[in-house]
């Protein structure tokens, strides 16, 4: 069993390190301040049946349905970059001890800007794995979302880094196909 003791939160904190830097890396690929898009571009799903954002009242709204339906078509570039800040925001908040917020209450911050929030949730991260010690990676209460479960924090760490990479990866893909 695995015990706080056991744990070189030092190792453990470097290792995710480099894989979020890793994923990291991606971003000057995959959002580039130097090419911004139009809403037009931003906001076309890439399949039929992709999702993406609406403008209502003032805010932009993704569209999600959980559990995810088979056959949904790729989503829009603005679709992609609302689901980073939404999924980061909602890691963010159940470390907090906060609950989750509903996909529309997450809005897409607007062409231009999304970046910008990315940018600010890879802040916060850094800033959460400053403070980490080897207890808090085997606490389960911390790990309220995206899991359901008590699985230990070290898991929820870990599947940030790999939803980061996937995510800037779609990114960069949509943005060179387009």
């Amino acid at each position: 069993m695995t015990t706080p003791a056991s744990i070189d939160v030092d190792v453990v904190v470097d290792a995710l390190r480099h894989q979020l830097s890793v994923a990291w890396s991606m971003l000057d690929v995959s959002l580039p301040d130097s090419e911004p898009l139009d809403v037009e571009e931003l906001v076309r799903p890439r399949g039929a049946g992709g999702w993406t954002v609406h403008e209502v009242d003032g805010r932009w709204r993704a569209e999600l349905v959980l559990p995810e339906p088979d056959g949904i078509g790729t989503p829009s570039i603005a679709w992609h970059e609302w689901h980073v800040i939404w999924w980061w925001t909602n890691v963010h908040r159940s470390l907090d001890g906060r609950p989750p917020l509903e996909h529309d209450e997450v809005p897409w911050p607007g062409p231009g800007r999304a970046r910008a929030s990315i940018t600010d949730l890879h802040d916060r991260w850094q800033r959460v794995l400053d403070g980490l010690t080897a207890a808090d990676l085997l606490r389960g209460d911390r790990s309220a979302w995206p899991y359901a479960d008590d699985r230990p924090l070290l898991q929820t760490l870990g599947w940030v880094d790999v939803e980061l990479m996937k995510n800037l990866g779609e990114l960069h893909l949509l943005r060179a196909s387009r």
